[in-house]
């Protein structure tokens, strides 16, 4: 079963710093189906490319400040 979980367990305001999955998300692993799972997972990655260019347009500004 696939799962997003990179082994840095630790839950801070209801979701994993390590796979970034809410509370909610890492007790239902088990019960969601493979759709549901897949479709978590590519939330999680478009959040993290989202997150990562906002990144870099913050340090663009900074350079450009």
């Amino acid at each position: 079963m696939k799962s997003p979980c990179i082994k840095v367990c630790k839950i801070v305001n209801e979701v994993c710093i390590g796979c970034d999955r809410t509370l909610n998300q890492i007790q239902n692993w088990t019960n969601y189906t493979d759709k549901q799972r897949e479709n978590i997972m590519n939330n999680l990655e478009l959040k993290v490319r989202l997150e990562n260019l906002e990144s870099t347009m913050d340090n663009e500004e900074i350079t450009n400040a």
